[in-house]
């Protein structure tokens, strides 16, 4: 008998010890979006992505959200005989993400080393991105010289930056008041704060208006003494939807029904409008 419960309670101990270890390592990074699909419709004015999961105690939580590849055409306008103000140069910016975000729970320069940072595609201003993208001429496709091309490079990430579009981490340190670190919720946007308290994180990705069509990635790192120890990645589609996937649609399918169709929309306008707030008519 006694051999009995020295066996039970050996067995019970080891229960719960498995039990322990099966927990501890179910308790590694999740990450989870608040949807997969955002639809642009007539009335989309910007939307605030819910982005959260967990990560293991004693590490740092770095994300990363990057847009679909687009080429790009700019000008570049300048005095020409010091009197008119015309393009005077042109050129195709191409293999550049057209919407870029990168969010921290601590200091980049904190936790992560600058060649790690880059290899992550981390680094401040999207210095990794640029060295990737390139600028070609717009007519023959030659690429551009190394400093004419550097130049059309940084001049797309300013106004991807002016129009909201990129958010590199240039500094992600927060004060835990500053981050709201003292109560979780979902209710509100983070303000560019990547949250993490008791192995809960969160954030809230902001996209604009203009947001690109197309599919995007998401990154997320746990980092621990300088090195990432576990990684999770998931992706969203931005798509139109209702009447102006239609109408999109109506134009690259049909061109000859959008073009009849938007003709009997101007005339109809025209004939309202002229119905409306007729000519005054003279006389005596």
């Amino acid at each position: 008998m006694r051999a009995l419960l020295v066996l039970t309670a050996v067995l019970f101990t080891s229960f719960l010890a498995a039990t322990r270890q099966a927990a501890w390592a179910d308790a590694g990074l999740t990450l989870s979006l608040s949807q997969e699909v955002v639809g642009i419709g007539l009335n989309f004015a910007g939307q605030d992505l819910h982005v959260y999961g967990t990560a293991p105690e004693g590490t740092q939580v770095v994300l990363k959200v990057d847009g679909p590849t687009q080429s790009v055409k700019l000008s570049k306008k300048g005095k020409v005989l010091g009197l008119f103000w015309m393009t005077v140069d042109r050129a195709k910016v191409e293999n550049m993400p057209a919407f870029h975000l990168v969010r921290s729970s601590e200091e980049l320069d904190k936790i992560l080393g600058r060649d790690e940072q880059a290899r992550l595609g981390v680094d401040p201003m999207s210095a990794t991105i640029m060295s990737q993208a390139q600028a070609v001429d717009p007519g023959q496709g030659a690429a551009l010289s190394e400093d004419k091309s550097a130049e059309f490079v940084a001049a797309l990430r300013d106004m991807y930056i002016k129009d909201g579009r990129y958010a590199p981490c240039v500094n992600c340190h927060r004060s835990p008041q500053e981050a709201g670190m003292g109560h979780m919720s979902a209710r509100e946007p983070s303000n560019g704060a990547l949250r993490l308290e008791n192995g809960q994180w969160e954030t809230w990705v902001s996209l604009p208006p203009d947001t690109p069509l197309g599919d995007y990635t998401v990154d997320c790192y746990c980092v621990r003494d300088g090195q990432v120890v576990e990684s999770k990645a998931t992706t969203f589609t931005v798509r139109k939807v209702g009447l102006v996937d239609s109408l999109g649609s109506m134009a690259k399918n049909n061109g000859m029904a959008y073009g009849i169709m938007s003709l009997g929309i101007i005339i109809a306008l025209g004939m309202t409008i002229g119905f409306i707030f007729p000519r005054g008519r003279g006389g005596h």
